[in-house]
């Protein structure tokens, strides 16, 4: 791409042109700092991703080439930011970062989403000793075909946060959970995606509202394959759920959960255990065989 047939006539983007290289910042209208794209190589335009991001006005497509980047990503403006599949690695450096909180606690993560909205995260790699991917008070948020295995912490954890979806994408072998779902979250999907050989659970959903798991593989989890707790609306639609240390699917104290077409089989203690919380039908699921019994409702 020639950078030069995109260059802003804005007086502040031509100085950061000529200051470091970018790759179609803007569409060729007046006003400067218009949506574009920035091209992030491994030894090209900027030194790291997160330079990238900085100076990206929101609404930008940042594409990132192959390589292992020993660094943190903070995405606090609306982006697209595209790799180049598994040949794209975000990896924590030894001594992570805290980014800004709420004044609570820290937050750290191999990349993280915060305080924002319309972002996508796609076809790269997030790990490190801590979490792979923190999504944090924001909205409309799509993490497609990502990996966030073998973390410290959890693969994906979603606080406070509305209309999420996670597509395509794997979380597996991390120290903790696949995913954890909590803190008044809310209108989140899963689906087409891999929570297997987690330390805990694959997917862990607490005290949020309108959680689907859709034509996933939970499988193979120290914990439950998904717990369901003090949530109003699940869907779980289309799983294979086998083989988790303890139960299929956990349920307590929640509401207005629906259970269909899922395989859940070869869990330690029950298929399905629900504590407090209504089941409705459950014909159309495969449940047996458990290592408990394939239902149990307290």
């Amino acid at each position: 791409m020639n950078s030069s047939i995109f260059i802003e006539r804005s007086l502040l983007l031509m100085a950061l042109m000529a200051a470091i290289t970018v790759a179609g910042c803007g569409d060729g209208s007046s006003g400067g700092g218009s949506a574009g794209t920035v091209t992030v190589e491994g030894v090209g335009e900027f030194a790291t991703i997160q330079a990238a991001i900085d100076a990206s006005p929101p609404g930008s497509v940042i594409h990132i080439g192959p390589g292992t980047f020993q660094e943190q990503l903070d995405v606090n403006k609306s982006l697209t930011i595209m790799g180049s599949g598994s040949s794209t690695i975000v990896q924590m450096p030894g001594t992570p970062i805290a980014f800004p909180d709420d004044g609570s606690d820290s937050s750290i993560a191999a990349c993280e989403i915060r305080d924002t909205s319309g972002v996508m995260l796609k076809d790269m790699t997030c790990t490190g000793p801590e979490d792979g991917i923190r999504i944090r008070d924001s909205f409309n948020i799509t993490v497609m075909n990502v990996d966030a295995s073998g973390n410290g912490d959890d693969g994906l954890d979603i606080r406070d946060s509305q209309d999420v979806t996670i597509s395509a994408s794997t979380f597996n072998e991390n120290g903790d959970k696949g995913i954890l779902i909590r803190d008044g979250s809310s209108n989140v999907v899963v689906e087409d995606s891999e929570m297997n050989n987690n330390i805990a659970h694959g997917i862990r959903a607490r005290e949020s509202t309108d959680i689907t798991v859709d034509k996933s593989t939970i499988s193979g989890n120290g914990d439950d394959g998904i717990e369901v707790r003090n949530v109003s609306g699940a869907e779980i639609t289309g799983n294979e759920i086998t083989n988790n240390a303890v139960n299929g699917v956990q349920l307590r104290d929640s509401t207005d959960v629906t259970i269909t077409d899922n395989t859940i089989t070869g869990n330690g203690e029950f298929g399905i255990r629900s504590r407090n919380t209504a089941l409705g039908d459950l014909s159309t699921n495969t449940l047996s065989p458990n290592g408990l019994g394939d239902i149990r409702q307290e």
